[in-house]
């Protein structure tokens, strides 16, 4: 986990990850609760979320059909774990939802309406999850609700039967298989072949240090996706958040000659590896996540070099209008986060999300509900929100499943592009399909 603030805010009008541990290896249906042999769906949230169905009755009314409020605003929800473990990686999301709103109300609002987005906290109450989408969507009338929700399968089968449309703001393992979400990241299995791949260009020989406290599968994974990225995993080993030397781990991947290696712990655990690292004279290029990165990292000599593995265009740019609307937004309306600790990937999922929903909006004519937002969804053709996000396309009735990732560099004590600068690297469907369907077998 990166350091941060820990806030018990439940609802907030905005203007307000590893997964909790109360909260992980709940039982997800579909694909979230399929596995490969020794793998996990727990394993894929930690390596999406942190590193790297609870059944419920529906009304035969759609709570989704109500455009605007009685103030005639037009209301987005947002779920979140602000709160708790993961409040220092989105501690920044509910600010750069004002902002959002901020701006977008200074440009006219959405089709003529003001827009206010709601945001509930997910945080680490069992339960607080679905009581939020019930909020939501009952109460509040939302027409969208963005999701960055680690624990989101507990109401996504509610929101789909209320035919609110969800907008993905990270690779949710039981949205992969939801036709009623609308993710704008790539899927856990094309992040997670990101890393390997990204691996790859170092060396076929690679080290992996994984969290002794709850990642036992994750080895497995890894291991599954290394094989079609060309990887040999050369060092795979535990390692404890609270122990007091990891000079073996260090030692482990200096004497296997690794060409690059990842960590799949918190971030305050992999600050202290790769610190540890470096004093011990290893140079090999760490791979990051890009989704749980401290952009303060740059500062420190251990992470030059490191390469991230991201779900969104460099979030630190201003070269493409996308990037340049965010960082122009963050600077007029949020300049406490720019440049901060919060200003990071996450955020940039959140704001790339809020800009789906409006790309969405300004694509249907008439009242904006639920149902005209879906509609504008299904109609965006190659849409990529300015340049922010892969080119986005919808169908009617089928799941989503997003195979491009970014990548980007600490070097020289800045955050900079990778080598492809601010596009996509995208993964051939064919390689992952061995794996997707391996998993589909196994929750058969």
């Amino acid at each position: 986990m990166l350091a941060g603030s820990w806030c018990k805010t439940s609802d907030q009008l905005v203007g307000v990850h590893p997964i909790p541990p109360s909260r992980r290896g709940r039982g997800l249906k579909e694909l979230g609760a399929m596995k490969v042999p020794g793998i996990g769906a727990a394993t894929l949230a930690v390596v999406v979320a942190g590193g790297l169905l609870t059944g419920c009755s529906s009304s035969d009314k759609s709570a989704g059909t109500k455009s605007t409020g009685a103030d005639g605003d037009i209301s987005v929800g947002a779920i979140g774990d602000f709160s708790g473990p993961f409040a220092s990686s989105q501690g920044g999301i509910t600010k750069v939802l004002a902002a959002w709103t901020s701006t977008v109300n200074a440009a006219g609002g959405l089709n003529g309406h003001k827009v206010k987005v709601i945001a509930k906290d997910a945080g680490t109450t069992t339960g607080a999850n679905l009581t939020a989408a019930k909020q939501l969507i009952g109460q509040e009338h939302v027409v969208a609700i963005i999701d960055t929700d680690s624990s989101d399968s507990a109401w996504l089968p509610y929101a789909n039967a209320q035919k609110v449309p969800v907008v993905l703001g990270y690779p949710s393992i039981a949205g992969v298989a939801d036709a009623n979400a609308f993710p704008i990241t790539p899927s856990p299995f094309a992040i997670g072949y990101g890393y390997m791949a990204t691996a790859k260009t170092y060396g076929t020989n690679a080290g992996f240090a994984y969290c002794a406290e709850n990642c036992a599968q994750e080895a497995a994974l890894f291991q599954a996706l290394a094989k079609p990225a060309g990887v040999s995993l050369q060092v795979s080993l535990k390692v404890s958040s609270t122990a007091p030397d990891y000079t073996g781990v260090c030692q482990a991947f200096k004497d296997k000659h690794v060409g690059s290696y990842v960590l799949g712990v918190g971030g305050a655990t992999v600050t202290r590896i790769t610190d540890t690292c470096y004093q011990q004279g290893l140079r090999a290029p760490q791979i990051v996540s890009g989704f749980n990165s401290d952009p303060t990292w740059k500062a420190d000599k251990a992470f030059d070099n490191s390469v991230a593995v991201d779900g969104v265009a460099p979030f630190f740019n201003s070269n493409t209008p996308g990037q340049k609307a965010y960082r122009a937004a963050l600077s007029k309306y949020v300049p406490g986060v720019a440049g901060k600790s919060s200003d990071n990937s996450w955020s940039a999922f959140a704001w790339a999300s809020a800009q789906l929903v409006a790309a969405a909006a300004k694509a249907t004519t008439g009242s904006i509900t639920a149902s005209s937002i879906t509609s504008g969804f299904y109609a965006l053709k190659d849409e990529t929100l300015g340049g922010m996000v892969q080119p986005l396309n919808y169908t009617k009735g089928k799941p989503t499943d997003l195979t491009c990732y970014y990548i980007w560099k600490i070097s020289g004590g800045k955050l900079v592009s990778g080598s492809d600068g601010d596009k996509p690297t995208c993964v051939s469907p064919a390689i992952l399909a061995p794996i997707i369907a391996a998993v589909g077998k196994a929750g058969q």
